[in-house]
């Protein structure tokens, strides 16, 4: 019954079928999650951690996000591991965000995969159409460099 709140919440999200209205879908991820449904938390705290309809709440998303995750919905453990990497709304943690990801890898979401550096050569081949799939590696090489040295002058506090 929750998980029907959470699909009605989405399609009010989206305006799928009804009036988009942030309120009624916030409402009803809310029910849906007091009521035990891991996808309305999951998507609760999406609206928390980016704000719609809301102030922003990093702490309550990751909340939310833990409650989520803690009920097998793999892609709060895989947002939780996003805000402990960052240290948005928790406190920042290598650890923390590492046992998330894989605990989401392990329950078959391929997004924490890629972020712990698995990657299923065969869908890459497929997703590209390339057999040398590694032709790509100095691209994603550059791609690492650049977001390493953005990172680095935030955390040196020159503005990227």
């Amino acid at each position: 019954v929750m998980g029907g709140c959470s699909n009605l919440g989405s399609m009010y999200e989206q305006g799928a079928g009804v009036t988009k209205d942030d309120a009624k879908a916030r409402a009803l991820f809310a029910e849906a999650c007091v009521g035990g449904s891991m996808p309305g938390c999951y998507s609760l705290g999406v609206i928390y951690a980016v704000g719609v309809g809301v102030g922003m709440d990093e702490s309550r998303a990751a909340t939310l996000f833990g409650k989520a995750c803690a009920g097998g919905e793999m892609l709060g453990c895989n947002y939780l591991g996003l805000m402990h990497e960052e240290g948005a709304g928790v406190a920042k943690s290598a650890a923390k965000a590492q046992a998330l990801f894989t605990k989401a890898c392990n329950g078959g979401l391929k997004d924490a995969c890629a972020k712990l550096g698995i990657v299923d050569e065969e869908a890459v081949e497929q997703a590209i159409g390339l057999k040398a799939w590694w032709l790509l590696l100095p691209l994603l090489f550059w791609v690492w460099g650049a977001w390493f040295l953005r990172t680095r002058k935030r955390r040196d506090g020159e503005v990227a």
